[in-house]
């Protein structure tokens, strides 16, 4: 996830943090022997969450810092300090992709002092003994395993990844994050969620109660938005759905610095202002404002993904030779605070998001795709065109500002061919469209604009003759 303001975003996150954090009391650490108490009792003395995965971070619940429609992010807030560590215990997720990562107080990952990172993905978290991990060899989903999250500067150790970056002070708040990308059916409703267990320095141990708004609906279909009363936390994330939901907000703050329009390019860190940032992803973007009677193109060779086989949505062993990436998609979103997924309820109400992953995206013969982005009006025309995939502007802010944003997943050694290949994560972090599309070759999204008649006429071929 990234946003253009990491405090308004941080603020609110952080205010459910606490809503959902026991304060810390000394009275039961400082004794220095164990302590068996559990429940209630423990979490007062201990400063620990009052239940597991209180906060979730998808559009119905919480549009912001540009997620990802066929994803869903569960969160762990925590107090550093008491804590000594927070197992996890769960079973290999039956999906494209899972992660476990921490962060810390400024809403960033981190490495330890010798240098292990916050974050462990799919693949690399070994299996529990008589079980086997799918996405490190071919095997069914189920089978259990356990990630300890260690507090402490030198964590080692397989399946341990840090609980707050060094020298952190006792009393900050820290996060753990489960992500899951394309579940199988595209159902984040049957995600199991891992059972958490938090064990403190006054050797208490506590196996946290799955927080009930966890487990509401959330993804319903997309046929409508979960009724308020399910979306859990609803108070929590006011400030935010009210942002996204004004007619016109402020654009990030950028001054000099702010992209070039129509043209893809990898932000600088200091406009993107990366919040909560996925390890595993890297992003291009490019930002523009949709017009009257004319559609925009986006064409660019499709890396070879997981997509490509049927649901689309299990896991495959990583690294895999049959692939270049893990998962991408084309993701359209308001460009203004607090940065959220275009989401049009249509009048039938169902709903229309703004992102396509790879498994939804159509490819010509050569493997390239054409994404045709265009108000809901048009969707019907402009989709009848060959090898083209249609992606929404938004109904509520039909003439506000939108950024494109192209995710790519986990490449492979030769995609990414030692900062030589085409992947996103070898593009400079500097804003040039130039030198992104150098670095990319066929790969790069080229990004025209074309008028809406010649489109229907002529096809998307013809645009990018003509208005290339």
């Amino acid at each position: 996830m990234r946003v253009g303001s990491v405090s308004f975003v941080g603020s609110v996150v952080l205010a459910v943090a606490l809503a959902t954090v026991a304060p810390t009391s000394s009275a039961v650490a400082d004794q220095g022997v164990p302590v068996p108490v559990s429940g209630a009792t423990a979490r007062q003395s201990t400063g620990i969450p009052q239940c597991a995965w209180p906060l979730e971070a998808e559009p119905a619940k919480a549009n912001f810092a540009y997620p990802d429609t066929d994803s869903t992010y569960w969160i762990l807030p925590y107090q550093v300090g008491s804590i000594t560590s927070i197992v996890i215990n769960g079973k290999f997720t039956n999906a494209r992709f899972f992660s476990i990562e921490t962060y810390g107080a400024n809403h960033d990952d981190f490495t330890s002092s010798n240098g292990v990172t916050s974050a462990i993905i799919d693949y690399q978290i070994a299996p529990n003994a008589g079980y086997k991990n799918p996405f490190i060899q071919t095997a069914k989903s189920g089978g259990k395993y356990q990630v300890t999250v260690q507090s402490g500067n030198s964590v080692s150790g397989q399946n341990v990844i840090p609980l707050a970056p060094p020298n952190t002070a006792a009393g900050s708040i820290g996060y753990v994050w489960f992500r899951v990308y394309l579940p199988k059916g595209g159902n984040f409703d049957k995600v199991v969620l891992p059972k958490v267990q938090i064990n403190t320095t006054a050797s208490t141990s506590v196996v946290l109660k799955t927080c009930p708004s966890a487990k509401s609906p959330a993804h319903v279909g997309r046929a409508q938005a979960a009724p308020a009363s399910k979306l859990g936390l609803q108070a929590g994330f006011n400030a935010l759905k009210a942002g996204t939901q004004t007619q016109e907000g402020p654009p990030p703050i950028c001054g000099g610095q702010c992209p070039i329009p129509m043209s893809f390019n990898r932000t600088i860190p200091s406009v993107s202002g990366a919040v909560f940032p996925n390890e595993a992803n890297a992003y291009l973007s490019a930002v523009f404002t949709p017009r009257n009677k004319y559609v925009v193109l986006v064409r660019g060779k499709a890396p070879v993904t997981p997509g490509i086989y049927k649901p689309g949505t299990n896991p495959w062993p990583w690294p895999n030779a049959k692939f270049q990436l893990r998962y991408y998609s084309m993701c359209n979103d308001l460009w203004r605070r607090p940065e959220p997924v275009i989401v049009n309820t249509l009048p039938n109400g169902s709903v229309d998001d703004g992102c396509r992953a790879d498994k939804n995206t159509k490819l010509n013969n050569d493997g390239y795709y054409t994404y045709v982005v265009a108000n809901e009006n048009q969707k019907a025309a402009v989709s009848r065109k060959k090898n083209v995939t249609y992606v929404p502007t938004s109904l509520k802010t039909p003439h506000a500002p939108e950024a494109l944003i192209l995710r790519n997943m986990l490449p492979s050694d030769d995609f990414l061919d030692n900062g030589a290949g085409p992947a996103v994560q070898n593009v400079p972090q500097n804003q040039n469209p130039v030198q992104a599309a150098q670095q990319m070759g066929v790969y790069y999204p080229r990004m025209i604009s074309c008028p809406l008649k010649f489109y229907l006429k002529n096809g998307p071929n013809a645009c990018y003759s003509t208005y290339g």
